[in-house]
């Protein structure tokens, strides 16, 4: 029971109201809105946890080494001996230190992909799709999206640690 209606007292006193046809159609319509708005919040709320603690999970798996996409983030390669692991890839690595560093500086996400693009520091290959078949090509160079991805990723993954 909730804290207006702990006794039976009350109980009683409240279905009595409610069983009167005095209730207008306003006053329905506005009772209506409010659970529904009621529900509509705690739908959300529940939702945004959801969301929140399997991204932790999920990040807590990555940081262990389990693979949790077919797409490994920037800076990991496949397992030779696991395909459901990942492990660091050197190459990738000193170029995620070099973002975190350019970060660090007070360096802005573009700033640091034309840093890090007139460097000669390369990029993944990108997926293309051409007449139905999926083709790796280079790419023209970093992009400011990737670059806030890989300093999200690393910043939350050492926080976790």
């Amino acid at each position: 029971m909730s804290k207006t209606t702990r006794n039976k007292i009350d109980v009683k006193g409240f279905n009595e109201t409610v069983a009167e046809p005095v209730v207008s159609k306003n006053l329905a319509e506005f009772a209506g809105t409010v659970i529904a708005a009621t529900l509509k919040f705690q739908t959300g709320l529940i939702s945004e946890r959801s969301r929140r603690l399997t991204g932790y999970a999920m990040r807590k798996h990555q940081a262990n080494g389990r693979r949790m996409s077919k797409i490994l983030p920037y800076g990991y390669s496949e397992d030779p001996s696991d395909s459901k692991r990942m492990i660091p890839n050197p190459d990738e690595q000193k170029i995620v230190k070099r973002i975190l560093e350019l970060h660090d500086r007070g360096f802005g996400l573009r700033r640091i992909a034309r840093t890090i693009t007139n460097e000669g520091l390369k990029p993944r290959k990108v997926r293309k799709k051409i007449d139905g078949r999926t083709i790796y090509v280079e790419s023209k160079g970093w992009q400011h999206h990737t670059i806030k991805a890989i300093i999200r990723r690393e910043c939350v993954d050492n926080k976790e640690k």
